[in-house]
């Protein structure tokens, strides 16, 4: 899935959205912000969350990336939190963040905000 959405940030660049130079700082800024996170998080976060924040990267562009990536952040957060209220999860519970990060993509794109 990571692959197809990076081959998809590669078409996009070909159609002229966004710029080569752009997919590519989206793409760094994606990576290496969430394997920081995960570095600092000691596991917190997979290596699996950092290359789809690195593929939504390259789809969306800089600073579009940190548009999608700030959405599927909340929306994780708000899981989280709800799970932890509910006492349906705990402190050290697992926590699978890909499916928020693609619905902060998805919240962009359908915004419009990717132009």
């Amino acid at each position: 899935m990571i692959l197809l959405l990076f081959w998809a940030g590669i078409q996009t660049v070909w159609l002229g959205q966004p710029s080569p130079g752009s997919a590519l700082l989206g793409f760094l800024t994606g990576s290496a912000g969430f394997l920081f996170l995960a570095i600092l998080g000691r596991g917190a976060l997979g290596m699996g969350d950092v290359k789809l924040a690195g593929a939504i990267g390259a789809l969306f562009g800089f600073p579009d990336a940190l548009y999608a990536l700030f959405w599927g952040v909340m929306l994780g957060g708000v899981a989280a939190l709800y799970l932890l209220i509910a006492r349906k999860a705990g402190l050290k519970s697992a926590f699978a963040y890909a499916p928020y990060l693609a619905a902060g993509a998805w919240i962009l794109a359908m915004l419009g905000l990717w132009a």
